[in-house]
Parts: C-alpha cells; structure tokens; sequence
C-alpha cells in the first residue's frame, strides 16, 4: 500500500498517505484517465509521476481515478497532516573547518 501511496502522490502532485494498516504485497489493475494526473505539473511530491504509456487511438477518455480507488474499496479523504519539512537556513560557497 506504502508503493500505491507513492505512485499517487506522483500522479495526483499532492502528498498520499498510506492510513490502512495493510502489510504485504497486492496484484491489481488500476485503470484511470489521465485528465486528473498532475502530470508534468506534479509538485510536492516524493517522486516523479511515473511513465504512462500512450492511450491506444480512438481510447474512451476513462473513468475517474477516485472512482478505480473506490472500486479497490480505498478512498482518499483530503485532510491537512504535519509533514517533515527541511529548512536550509544558508548556504556556504567553501566548506569551514570544524
């Protein structure tokens, strides 16, 4: 669940967390269209959006990815979470000694 969580957060540019408490490895498809993917705009992230294949000429534009997550029986509920922050207060062009 923790490798789903990172692949949306790529996809969707907004942090995923992973609240489900499920250990283990899990064989499924996920079909989505990529009209709500972040895409190259994906910001905030723990990773790169992952590479998507080209959609087959004449594709149905897809369902909703929310909607493939509520079919696993998953959701995503937005909710403002602390999150690890690194603050860089400066920057040194030569490194001092200790």
């Amino acid at each position: 669940m923790s490798t789903l969580a990172n692949t949306l957060t790529g996809l969707l540019g907004r942090p995923v967390v992973d609240q489900t408490g499920l250990a283990g490895r899990y064989d499924f498809t996920l079909d989505f269209s990529r009209t709500e993917t972040a895409g190259s705009n994906a910001t905030g992230g723990f990773n790169e959006p992952p590479a998507l294949p080209p959609p087959p000429p004449g594709a149905e534009p897809g369902v909703s990815i929310y909607n493939s997550i509520r079919e696993l029986g998953l959701r995503l509920v937005p909710q403002k979470r602390p999150m690890p922050v690194l603050v860089i207060d400066r920057a040194n062009k030569e490194p001092t000694a200790n």
